[in-house]
């Protein structure tokens, strides 16, 4: 337990107490006298005590009032709020209506459906936009040989859940003979047990497969604070990367609902993925194969 500072009124009031009776006790006086001061002492004392109790009821009463005009300007100001969201609803997010924030799989799909080119089954169609975006983007991280433009250029495919002899890739992207880009995805979960190592020799075996040059493969580690992975072959790469690839896809994108739609998850990816704090994080030791 702490002691009282030494400023507290009631220490004071103890204080002054102790050192008058002391004095008291101290003087040649009679009997009579010492009684007569000793009631003239306490009277001092509770009357001190009684002003001390005052002023602490005072303060008190302004600190009540001063809360009280907090609040009522914060209810105010909610109410202002409230009526502006009617026109804005700028809180709004179909990620978090939906409860979905935190689902790897939702992410990997949107990443997949951003780097398409094809123009079935409900993709943008804007052909190899977000590809290019991405590339762009990441070519400091990427240093892929040559035009960068190149790559998107290419007759390349985006898979998802690609299965190799020791793991499952989230994320593919593409070209025979060309080049092969494989994205892990971490959102709140830790990496698994050598899981970008065991990807890495799944990640060759492909090459191998496809006939890509050498200098033509890349291994991205995506997470929201972009953390390195255990395995240095692979890159790392963060969410707020992504974000602005969005950010520029909805700029060039003709379609409104596809404009709008980036813009969205955008915003949802800053609200709820990318400022998402480390103790959020869970243990995935579990093996994918």
């Amino acid at each position: 337990m702490k002691n009282p500072p030494r400023d507290a009124p009631s220490v004071k009031n103890f204080d002054t107490l102790i050192r008058r009776h002391t004095e008291l006790l101290q003087s040649p006086i009679s009997e009579q006298n010492t009684q007569a001061r000793l009631q003239r002492l306490m009277e001092e004392f509770g009357g001190r005590l009684n002003e001390s109790q005052e002023a602490a009821t005072k303060q008190a009463d302004n600190d009540l009032c001063v809360f009280r005009i907090c609040l009522d300007g914060y209810q105010e100001s909610r109410v202002l709020w409230a009526k502006a969201q009617e026109t804005t609803a700028d809180d709004f997010n179909l990620f978090e209506v939906m409860d979905v924030v935190g689902d790897e799989n939702l992410h990997s799909n949107i990443l997949a459906w951003l780097l398409a080119r094809r123009i079935e089954h409900g993709t943008h169609a804007q052909g190899n936009l977000g590809f290019r975006l991405f590339l762009e983007t990441l070519a400091g991280e990427l240093k892929l040989p040559g035009p960068i433009d190149s790559y998107a250029e290419t007759n390349y495919w985006v898979r998802r859940e690609v299965a190799g002899g020791q793991s499952r890739m989230d994320v593919e992207v593409a070209a025979r003979g060309s080049f092969i880009i494989h994205i892990e995805n971490k959102i709140w979960s830790a990496e698994g047990m050598k899981q970008t190592s065991r990807e890495w020799e799944d990640l060759l075996r492909r090459r191998d497969e496809l006939g890509v040059p050498e200098e033509n493969v890349r291994g991205l580690f995506l997470t929201p604070d972009r953390r390195n992975p255990s395995d240095a072959n692979f890159i790392p790469i963060s969410w707020g990367q992504i974000a602005g690839v969005l950010d520029k896809f909805e700029e060039k994108a003709k379609p409104p609902v596809v404009k709008l739609f980036a813009a969205h998850y955008a915003r949802a990816l800053r609200a709820f993925v990318i400022t998402e704090p480390e103790e959020m994080e869970e243990d995935n030791d579990e093996q994918t194969v």
